[in-house]
């Protein structure tokens, strides 16, 4: 039972991750925009040119830590046998061959069939685990599912906290500090051109 209880309680805190991961990503989409802008503006109001950064001409931008993709889980392709009883019948639930034409929810079932494929070939458990709860399946192997959900929590997690070191995340969380946001273009072009501002 307190298996259960802890599985109810892990799969909670990565719906949790989940969603803010994409909060991110959607956020991060708007502020590598505004950063580009920024760091243009930036070059243009100090007079820098392309020629005056070291290393090659490159696009302004954000560094590249995120390629803008949900986690996948760090762990080895595990054998399916722990949760064969499941899969087969979540099959039976949401398998494309299986609905009604006039059933209201085959649109929702074949969406979560292809959720179930995807997070099975990517070895996202937390994801397949997340659909077994949803239509109340069982899971043989209770333990072996927490301990994969941790993996997948801590996964999660680092890929949050990477995205907050983001260049783009710094500038957006300046507001409207012009003295901000200048320091966060500036440590930009120190670490990527090892160019300094002339004091």
């Amino acid at each position: 039972m307190r298996e259960h209880l802890k599985f109810k309680q892990l799969l909670s805190q990565f719906k949790s991750l989940k969603f803010e991961e994409e909060y991110l990503k959607d956020f991060l989409m708007e502020a590598n925009e505004e950063f580009e802008e920024a760091f243009i503006s930036y070059l243009e109001e100090n007079g820098i040119t392309n020629e005056e950064l070291e290393g090659p001409p490159e696009e302004p931008g954000p560094i590249a830590e995120d390629d803008g993709e949900l986690h996948e889980s760090s762990t080895e392709p595990i054998d399916m046998k722990h949760f064969k009883k499941a899969h087969k019948k979540l099959v039976k639930i949401l398998h494309p061959d299986k609905q009604r034409d006039g059933d209201p929810r085959k649109e929702e079932h074949e969406e979560d069939f292809k959720r179930m494929t995807t997070a099975l070939n990517e070895g996202i458990w937390a994801e397949f685990f997340e659909i077994a709860d949803k239509y109340n399946v069982k899971l043989d192997r209770v333990e072996e599912a927490n301990r994969l959900l941790l993996e997948d929590i801590e996964k999660a997690s680092g890929t949050i906290e990477s995205k907050k070191k983001t260049f783009s995340w710094f500038l957006a969380n300046c507001g409207e500090d012009k003295d901000c946001r200048d320091n966060v273009i500036e440590v930009y072009l120190r670490s990527k051109y090892g160019w300094a501002k002339d004091r």
